[in-house]
């Protein structure tokens, strides 16, 4: 058990071999004080990365300057993993701090675990919105033949399905499912009036896996089937 736990210590000495005596003097009296985390709180709450990542920092020099025990870094970094929790509680944590083996790794970790809350807080903010739901519209534009759908965008984006929806018709002035439609009904116009391919090859080229059913989209919105609309197309 105590070699286990000189093993731990490795986070905190830079040796490749550690002794009882090396750490005799690293202090068991360390927390993070509530000034720092209401500052952090205040600096995360303001979307300030720049303030965050100083104040950050100069708890890592602290601990450092301290020389405090395992046990202390390890509340410490517990300390900051339950206010990331109460901000974002769907986040994925490690919660061994010895497992990051230096003290820099695990306040990189945690810089990197806030900073995402920060990019994900901005993203979902009455400003950001739109910018993501015009991503997601460029996406579409783009990838218009992949298998595409809300879900697989709201979990990209961490955002609730039913909101990312709302958000959407928002900007873009009609519902996903539509503006899907609509980017791949007019890619299948220009392959089906270049009469280079048929009517298999147009659908599995924007995106429907079964010919029939975008025979039925594209008549629903065209107005024509794919077979009449070429032929219309070549006269």
């Amino acid at each position: 058990m105590e070699a286990l736990e000189l093993m731990k210590y490795r986070i905190l000495i830079n040796k490749p071999i550690i002794s009882a005596a090396d750490i005799t003097s690293y202090g068991e009296n360390y927390t993070i004080s509530g000034h720092h985390l209401s500052a952090l709180r205040y600096a995360l709450d303001e979307g300030n990365e720049k303030t965050f990542t100083a104040l950050l920092e100069a708890i890592e020099r602290e601990i450092g300057a301290l020389k405090v025990s395992y046990r202390c870094l390890e509340n410490a970094y517990l300390q900051l993993l339950l206010l990331l929790n109460e901000l974002r509680p769907a986040a994925a944590l490690c919660k061994d701090a010895y497992k990051f083996g230096t003290i820099k790794g695990l306040f990189n970790f945690v810089k990197e675990a806030y900073l995402g809350h920060l990019r994900k807080s901005t993203e979902t903010s009455p400003g950001g919105k739109s910018s993501v739901i015009r991503n997601i519209a460029a996406n579409i534009d783009e990838h218009f033949n992949e298998y595409l759908t809300l879900d697989l965008f709201a979990a990209s984006y961490d955002i609730n399905p039913s909101y990312l929806s709302l958000l959407f018709k928002e900007v873009i002035g009609v519902n996903f499912q539509e503006y899907l439609s609509r980017v791949r009904m007019r890619k299948a116009k220009e392959f089906l009036a270049s009469g280079r391919f048929k009517v298999g090859e147009v659908a599995e080229k924007t995106g429907y896996t079964n010919r029939f059913y975008f025979s039925k989209a594209f008549k629903k919105i065209e107005g024509l089937t794919p077979s009449e609309f070429m032929i219309k197309g070549s006269k």
